[in-house]
């Protein structure tokens, strides 16, 4: 039961982050590759996607998205502290993984990124952990 109510919790939280993100996926094309490696933690447009959109978006498009949803997701996971940036890359990094072994084969194309990206975060202790 309280596996439920962290779920819930979970995907509130993931939902306001998504009316929040960008909505268009184009958006970054325009910026060049040096501002992107530098700010690699923004622009993320797929807080909207769902698992056909993620397996068709490039690596710093999700990258930037999961960084969205590991900030998110920290925060409200048990009153943790701030993550660093280097943390934050590393648990973004964690979650594009996962996600990418989610949406592998089209098994999830219908599936919203942020449910999966909640459920994904429940089940993994190496992302929850600090």
């Amino acid at each position: 039961m309280a596996g439920a109510f962290a779920l819930v919790g979970l995907m509130t939280s993931l939902t306001l982050l998504v009316s929040c993100g960008e909505s268009d996926p184009g958006e970054r094309g325009d910026r060049s590759s040096a501002q992107q490696s530098i700010n690699w933690y923004s622009g993320g447009s797929l807080h909207q996607a769902d698992g056909g959109d993620w397996r068709q978006a490039t690596e710093p498009n999700r990258l930037a998205t999961a960084a969205d949803f590991v900030a998110i997701l920290h925060s409200n996971d048990n009153g943790q502290g701030a993550l660093t940036r280097d943390r934050l890359k590393q648990k973004a990094q964690v979650l594009v993984s996962e996600l990418n072994a989610a949406t592998e084969g089209g098994v999830a194309d219908s599936q919203a990124v942020s449910e999966l990206a909640a459920m994904i975060w429940l089940m993994s202790e190496e992302l929850r952990s600090r």
